[in-house]
């Protein structure tokens, strides 16, 4: 099998936690993004949707959305389990990771790169930024962090709440917000967590292929 994207991606860290979780990270080769652009003709080939993570099955076959992937990789790699076998507890799980994809994590990763910018558009990334909060207001409304994010061990929801985090982060560093500043569950959640190594691998990741890309760009000015 083989996983496309790149670290940086939440969705692909997503992926790339649980598997680390489940031990499974030899399991499958990642061979970055075709073409190495999100709308180069190798990759949507394989997904004309044109997003990553996607997945390339044992058979020839693709599989996008990250979700998705990590429900096959629940089944295909059933130990541990990362979803809670009580009930009221997996729906949590599912929440978590379906409000982050809907209402935050969309706008976040258009933030963190318009924070970063010397003179960013204030007015885009106001709008962007009234957006995610909503969504951090949603999270944090129905959030309740034992030891993790659902109960004493990981799960799903921490393999998508870490890569939020990073972000979170980049946007506190490059543009001086902290976004979880009205959100005390969710920063008590980051506090308990950070040390962790789950945390320090996934932010270890991310923050390699931040560099990654920067000196891309970088290389790409100089030849323009």
């Amino acid at each position: 099998m083989k996983l496309f994207g790149a670290h940086l991606s939440p969705y692909f860290e997503r992926v790339w936690l649980q598997l680390h979780l489940k031990g499974q990270t030899d399991a499958v080769d990642y061979p970055g993004v075709p073409g190495n652009a999100l709308r180069s003709p190798e990759h949507l080939a394989h997904n004309p949707i044109g997003r990553i993570p996607y997945l390339e099955l044992a058979e020839g076959e693709f599989l996008p959305e990250a979700q998705v992937i990590v429900e096959h990789f629940e089944r295909l790699f059933p130990e541990p389990a990362l979803r809670p076998a009580d009930p009221p507890h997996a729906a949590r799980v599912d929440l978590i990771c379906r409000v982050l994809d809907l209402y935050v994590l969309p706008d976040m990763i258009l933030v963190a790169r318009l924070a970063s910018q010397p003179d960013p558009d204030r007015a885009a990334l106001g709008d962007k930024l009234r957006s995610i909060q909503s969504g951090i207001g949603y999270l944090e409304h129905f959030f309740a962090a034992q030891d993790w994010a659902v109960g004493d061990e990981p799960t799903l929801a921490d393999c998508a709440l870490i890569p939020f985090l990073f972000f979170a982060g980049l946007i506190q560093k490059s543009g001086g917000m902290d976004i979880l500043a009205d959100a005390p569950k969710l920063g008590a959640y980051r506090a308990l967590i950070a040390d962790s190594d789950l945390a320090r691998t996934g932010f270890d990741n991310m923050a390699r292929s931040l560099d990654q890309v920067r000196a891309a760009e970088a290389k790409a000015r100089g030849q323009g």
